[in-house]
């Protein structure tokens, strides 16, 4: 029971209705309701009703040729940067049959959706790719709701390269054409993952702010939104460059003058930090729910660190059972024999 109110603290989905069976058969059990066969059976109910949302998600594994041989269509898109589906794209991926696995895992590849781009350099804009965080959800789905310039605003902000299926932009160039198989169209004007710009807005509602996207004068390139009223202001242009990369750290450059504000299209998922001259310092979040890290005159190098408290406390508590558990032992294996 201490665990599901944990899982309510923390946002478990209202709607998710094997959440609300299992959290009442526990309840039911940690209340001693019944005999004990009853009892026992009613944990095992909420045990099968937890795990049922993971059993709906099993998926068959192919052999390991299938992920290491990149599909044939990768070869029209050579460029780096992030890939985005278009909705009718998605509705159009819904569903793939075939006449087995392998022929239907086939399609499934041939078609390039759903984190294939994840396996082969590439990656994947989409909501469904990114843990559901609220605010990249918001980003990637909300905002094609509005008028085509905040459209391609969001678009260019997001570093997208290729958008696969149908969209209705005229400024990209097609490589194969709207009414092909699978149509895909490349961005000519995507930002980079990181940039310098020169002023910072206070960030509003999300609405709001999208909004002033449609000023012709509003250029993701130079201005971004900062939550924090007292990091507000006018800053320096740095040219910013991606040292290096690996899946904990990422090292940037920034020459100039200045003090700087360095913002990105990647989340400001919990646990990243920024290491500027040996010391650690907070990320800024910036356009609703992105990094940011600011430099000062003469800082002209930044390593961001992901380095998440759960994965500590979680390494502690590990350790701390074993702990109990070899202490266990030993005390039983110590223990004075009698006759």
């Amino acid at each position: 029971v201490f665990v599901f109110g944990l899982a309510l603290v923390w946002g478990v989905p209202m709607d998710l209705w094997t959440f609300w069976v299992s959290f009442l058969l526990s309840l039911a059990f940690s209340l001693k309701l019944g005999t004990p066969l009853i009892r026992w059976t009613f944990l095992a109910g909420a045990t099968l009703f937890s795990v049922f949302p993971a059993i709906q998600s099993v998926n068959f594994t192919m052999g390991r040729s299938y992920y290491e041989t990149p599909p044939d269509f990768l070869a029209k898109m050579p460029q780096d940067g992030r890939i985005y589906e278009s909705y009718p794209m998605v509705e159009r991926s819904k569903v793939f049959s075939g006449m087995g696995v392998k022929d239907t895992y086939e399609k499934f590849k041939g078609q390039f959706v759903s984190n294939l781009p994840l396996a082969y350099g590439k990656e994947e804009c989409f909501f469904y790719s990114s843990l559901f965080l609220s605010d990249y959800f918001r980003w990637c789905f909300s905002s094609m709701r509005f008028s085509e310039k905040i459209s391609r605003n969001v678009l260019d902000y997001l570093a997208v390269q290729y958008v696969l299926g149908p969209h209705h932009f005229k400024d990209f160039r097609w490589i194969l054409k709207e009414d092909q198989q699978l149509p895909v169209s490349q961005n000519l004007t995507p930002l980079p993952k990181w940039f310098s710009v020169e002023a910072a807005l206070l960030e509003t509602d999300w609405v709001g702010d999208l909004r002033k996207m449609e000023d012709p004068n509003f250029d993701f390139s130079k201005i971004c939104f900062e939550e924090d009223a007292a990091k507000l202001g006018s800053y320096s242009i740095r040219r910013v460059q991606e040292l290096e990369r690996t899946p904990n750290s990422v090292t940037l450059q920034a020459l100039g003058h200045g003090e700087a504000l360095l913002v990105s299209s990647e989340t400001a998922y919990p646990g990243w930090k920024a290491e500027v001259n040996g010391s650690l310092r907070n990320l800024e979040r910036i356009n609703h729910g992105f990094r940011g890290v600011r430099l000062g005159d003469k800082e002209e190098q930044a390593k961001l660190l992901y380095r998440p408290a759960s994965f500590r406390l979680g390494l502690f508590s590990s350790l701390l059972v074993c702990g109990l558990w070899a202490g266990m032992i030993l005390r039983v294996r110590l223990r004075p024999k009698y006759a």
